[in-house]
């Protein structure tokens, strides 16, 4: 119903050329439905998540083992050289990206099954559906999606490098601080930052004290 409203939109709305339809929650997607997408060059954007929070369910009660592992099939779309997405539902679950990147690269679910090893993408694969693809998607990949001259400042810095790190521990990285147009809007208080302040205090008080020492002395 869906594929079918979006092709008649574009038959009576020619002249919009370039209208990024975008089609969420794609987790259950055919391959007849991907073929019919790329022709309509419909953007998926995929509940990556849900591999680990209900993977096992659609595995043994939903779907089945087949159906189970092409859920979220984003080597496939990957390869057909399709733009697509990765999203987190929130507030369904959290929305942490961190997460969903390691659920894409890595598809475990709760019970630990690799659910679909064949439509694993690599960490700068969906770092890119978290990114440039998803700024492409509400045209804005001109002023955002990555880090280029003339483009926003918006970026995080991480406690890790999400590219090289073990990808089993993608999932651990936080944010250490969020630049927004150049400027901070979050910066997280590391363990560094506490010792260094901590013993910042020790040290003006030792000299707030060596001071009234002093003046105590030169007044007697």
């Amino acid at each position: 119903m869906v594929l079918n409203s979006i092709e008649k939109s574009q038959i009576k709305y020619q002249n919009y050329t370039d209208q990024r339809s975008i089609i969420i929650h794609s987790q259950v997607v055919q391959i007849d439905q991907l073929h019919k997408y790329k022709i309509l060059n419909i953007i998926p954007s995929f509940f990556e998540a849900h591999t680990f929070y209900w993977g096992d369910w659609h595995r043994t009660e939903i779907l089945g083992k087949q159906r189970a592992k092409f859920i979220s099939p984003l080597r496939y779309v990957y390869d057909k050289q399709m733009r697509f997405s990765i999203h987190s539902d929130a507030p369904i679950i959290p929305p942490g990206h961190m997460f969903l990147i390691w659920a894409a690269v890595n598809r475990q679910t709760r019970s630990g099954i690799i659910l679909g090893e064949d439509q694993c993408i690599t960490a700068f694969e969906a770092l890119k559906a978290c990114t440039i693809n998803a700024a492409y998607q509400y045209f804005e990949e001109n002023i955002k999606g990555s880090i280029t001259l003339n483009k926003y400042a918006d970026l995080t810095i991480l406690s890790e490098n999400s590219i090289k790190v073990d990808s089993n521990k993608i999932k651990d990285i936080v944010v250490l601080q969020t630049i927004k147009e150049g400027k901070t809007i979050f910066l997280k208080e590391t363990n560094y930052a506490s010792k260094y302040s901590f013993t910042v205090v020790i040290l003006l008080s030792c000299l707030v004290s060596y001071i009234i020492l002093i003046l105590f002395f030169r007044k007697e």
